[in-house]
């Protein structure tokens, strides 16, 4: 009924919102990476010193 119609409703939208937020982080991603490689190299290194802490940790 009404209740289905507007679930599905709310359920298309944050969909939509998801897809819209992957899309700008896709781009953001891509311009990053297209602007300073640099930047996304250091970003790498600390992930992967992060990583290793971790590791330590365990």
């Amino acid at each position: 009924g009404v209740m289905h119609i507007f679930y599905w409703n709310q359920l298309m939208e944050s969909s939509r919102k998801k897809s819209l937020f992957g899309l700008v982080l896709v781009f953001f991603f891509f311009s990053e990476s297209q602007i300073s490689p640099s930047f996304e190299n250091q970003r790498r290194e600390t992930a992967e010193q992060r990583l290793k802490k971790m590791a330590d940790w365990e």
